[in-house]
């Protein structure tokens, strides 16, 4: 994303502040603060990569309760 033009940045932070606000009832998520869930959310929708660990060259085993 280019960073040459400050006004770039701001219409990001308006457009995420509009698509997911913080302060919405329907979030229960808020442990840590109240804009916990709102920066979980924006985060995974502008995620650019994955990392999947390996051990020994294989996957991890994760058990589930």
């Amino acid at each position: 994303m280019e960073n040459a033009d400050s006004s770039a940045r701001y219409d990001l932070e308006v457009f995420m502040q509009k698509l997911v606000p913080e302060g919405q009832p329907a979030f229960t998520h808020t442990l840590e603060v109240a804009d916990d869930m709102p920066s979980h959310i924006r985060m995974a929708l502008t995620r650019t990569s994955e990392t999947i660990p390996f051990a020994n060259g294989r996957l991890p085993v994760v058990l589930l309760d």
